[in-house]
């Protein structure tokens, strides 16, 4: 077995066994559910019991966790990297014939796999539900589609940050600002007076994508007048979403990157 397969299913096996991701990835399912249970409307459940169409549901499922993921994605992941110096087995590690590059990509896909399976398999039974609620099988293609296009993307890149973050600051600083990142990022209205990513091609709750590809009626995708940044808010088309998406994932390879070289340093 390669460095980099082993060292995959062995993060894999790591980070699944985690109570955290499994926690914060179902808590906003089961409020939505109380929430059913209890008959309430304030979160338009009755337009939701009422969507027929495969599209437009799934898309309104992702709303119910997809807001919280690049959360929940940074501060699951902040220790992952710094860990193994922490725990003194950087240096085992490195005397080891294994290939550094090939050691850090599987411990990084390993872990964001990890990480994603809880809210993948969330997402999957819910659109098993839809199909066979409404006989519609095409759901779960639906559903496997916006995790391509919206979940894949923002797991990368948190996980990315998380690999980088925690080896300039502290691990605790970092989640912090994660959450900071979160409100920069995705969820601060673009005619505030604060500069901000929202509705943007790097927006963390990746609109472009969503209203393009999806037609997600929430999405807010393009320029805003009077607003900062406009330059990273052009009109939403099919190409301009495909380089949200490109964007994103190249971003997390570059930080990644930066991230591998830095460890690298501290650990020769």
């Amino acid at each position: 077995m390669t460095a980099f397969a082993a060292t995959a299913a062995y993060e894999w096996r790591m980070q699944i066994r985690k109570p955290a991701i499994w926690i914060a990835t179902a808590l906003p399912y089961l409020v939505y559910v109380g929430f059913a249970l209890l008959g309430t409307d304030t979160t338009g459940l009755r337009r939701y019991r009422a969507e027929t169409d495969p599209k437009v549901w799934m898309v309104d499922a992702l709303g119910w966790f997809a807001p919280f993921l690049p959360m929940v994605f940074g501060i699951v992941l902040a220790d992952r990297l710094v860990r193994d110096r922490r725990l003194r087995v950087a240096p085992l590690l490195e005397v080891t014939p294994a290939n550094r590059r090939g050691r850090l990509v599987g411990k990084y896909l390993g872990v964001c796999a990890a990480t994603a399976a809880p809210p993948v398999l969330i997402y999957l039974a819910v659109a098993v539900a839809f199909a066979i609620w409404r006989g519609r099988p095409v759901a779960l293609l639906w559903g496997i589609a916006v995790l391509g296009a919206v979940v894949l993307p923002l797991l990368l890149l948190a996980g990315a940050l998380s690999f980088l973050g925690p080896q300039l600051m502290p691990t605790a600083m970092f989640r912090v600002l994660v959450v900071a990142l979160w409100f920069w990022a995705g969820a601060t209205e673009v005619e505030s007076q604060i500069p901000s990513l929202a509705s943007s091609v790097l927006s963390l709750t990746v609109d472009y994508p969503l209203k393009v590809f999806f037609g997600s009626a929430t999405a807010t995708a393009g320029p805003y007048p009077g607003a900062a940044l406009n330059f990273l808010r052009p009109q939403p088309t099919v190409a301009t979403a495909a380089l949200s998406v490109a964007l994103m994932v190249g971003l997390a390879a570059a930080i990644l990157a930066v991230a591998g070289r830095l460890y690298a340093r501290k650990t020769d």
